[in-house]
């Protein structure tokens, strides 16, 4: 029910999002998690975009790759930096 709050859904998404890329951390699975920061924020960015009319709300979408791309070229930096592998997109057993 309290998803029909205005900007309730906002605070559950970005939950959602951290805990996800959080998951991924915590596996070790580097790639996931790049690929979730390019993906999870700029969908963040829809979310909040939907409160503005439609050419405002696409600056939170760009605003959302922007920064999503910037988490994921800095964490790749630092996962370079210390030499870390990074595991394929195979099961885990």
């Amino acid at each position: 029910m309290l998803r029909f709050l205005p900007l309730a859904d906002l605070y559950q998404e970005f939950k959602a999002t951290d805990e996800a890329i959080a998951y991924f951390i915590h596996l070790g699975d580097h790639q996931n998690e790049l690929n979730s920061y390019k993906i999870l924020y700029p969908a963040f960015g829809t979310y909040v975009g939907r409160y503005f009319t439609a050419p405002y709300g696409l600056i939170f979408v760009v605003i959302g790759h922007l920064h999503g791309r910037k988490l994921a070229s800095d964490r790749e930096e630092v996962y370079r930096l210390t030499g870390r592998q990074r595991i394929q997109n195979s099961p885990r057993p």
